[in-house]
């Protein structure tokens, strides 16, 4: 038995060099007396008593409303129950209004109460609300109109120079005596509508035509059409396998506009001046 080691506990064999016991788990080393006092129950102790506390309601001071303690908006106008009255006005930096803590944008004028104006002058020593200098707001204005103006007057210059009576903008048609021509450039754009009216009629697709470049009409003072206007364009337009070629062609017109000759510019030349 000298190797053993009783448990006071239960009385269970243990071996010497336990230190709990292999069947209660009880303190091998403990002695009688000691498991004797941990044993004994522990004397009850009387429940606390706890007194209802009412939280105090809390008053909105915007609308006066009570509402709970634990509530942050209140209930009735949604303002905010936290904030203290020194912040529940802001004063608009634009024109002085007073607005309600909770607004985002001034009654008076509508500005963003939440950006600082950049142009509002500081409050004077008499405590003055702050005046918006809008000098900058009537430049722009100003600036506005004057551009305003300057595109319409551009708008009827471009329009009056349309017109057939009117001045002559193009410089293929700046001579005086274009004007009495029969076959003459367009003021606009420089064309001759005859000569687009007669490729609308030979070309495969008229609707791929792109014109590129026009040359002055000029009139023809020898050869075997004398008395006539030649004209050269420039154009694109698909061809029979649907691919877009770039012409440099010559056109003689009669004073009815009638095409007497089309064909490459070089050709028409040499035709003409031998």
């Amino acid at each position: 038995m000298a190797d053993q080691l009783l448990c006071p506990r239960c009385g269970a064999a243990n071996k010497a060099k336990d230190y709990w016991c292999v069947k209660c788990r009880t303190n091998l080393r403990m002695k009688k007396s000691d498991l004797a006092e941990s044993a004994k129950p522990a004397p009850e102790e009387a429940p606390a008593v706890v007194e209802n506390v009412v939280a105090p309601s809390v008053a909105c001071q915007k609308c006066g409303h009570l509402n709970e303690p634990n509530e942050f908006y209140c209930k009735k106008c949604r303002a905010n129950l936290h904030m203290g009255e020194r912040v529940m006005k802001l004063k608009c930096g634009f024109c002085g209004t007073e607005n309600d803590g909770d607004a985002s944008r001034c009654t008076g004028c509508s500005a963003n109460l939440h950006v600082k104006s950049f142009h509002a002058s500081r409050q004077g020593d008499s405590g003055s609300p702050a005046v918006a200098d809008d000098s900058h707001v009537r430049l722009m204005q100003g600036l506005a109109w004057v551009a305003f103006f300057s595109i319409v007057f551009l708008i009827f210059f471009l329009i009056g120079q349309s017109k057939p009576g009117g001045r002559k903008a193009s410089p293929t048609t700046a001579t005086a005596s274009d004007s009495d021509r029969p076959i003459r450039n367009s003021a606009w754009d420089g064309s001759v509508h005859q000569v687009e009216r007669y490729l609308k009629t030979v070309l495969r697709d008229p609707s791929s035509l792109e014109y590129v470049e026009w040359s002055p009409v000029v009139d023809i003072d020898q050869g075997e059409f004398k008395g006539h206007y030649l004209v050269r364009c420039k154009y694109r337009a698909k061809n029979a396998f649907g691919g877009y070629v770039l012409n440099n062609d010559a056109f003689v017109l009669d004073a009815e506009g009638t095409v007497l000759l089309h064909d490459d510019y070089p050709k028409v030349t040499a035709r003409i001046l031998r």
